[in-house]
């Protein structure tokens, strides 16, 4: 099962024009969909979100 560890939509707007909403779409339109939010995982704190991705 391909997982994929970003920035969460519920962490508020990116600092960069069309950053991390970029970067989920690629996922998105891979077959990834949103899975758990981890608040606190990394430094900084901004809310990651585990994206999923079933295989057959």
């Amino acid at each position: 099962m391909p997982l994929a560890l970003t920035l969460s939509p519920s962490d508020g707007p990116d600092d960069v024009d069309n950053g991390y909403a970029s970067t989920r779409a690629f996922y998105a339109a891979n077959g990834f969909t949103l899975g758990r939010d981890f608040e606190g995982y990394w430094s900084g704190g901004s809310t990651r979100v585990l994206m999923i991705r079933v295989l057959g």
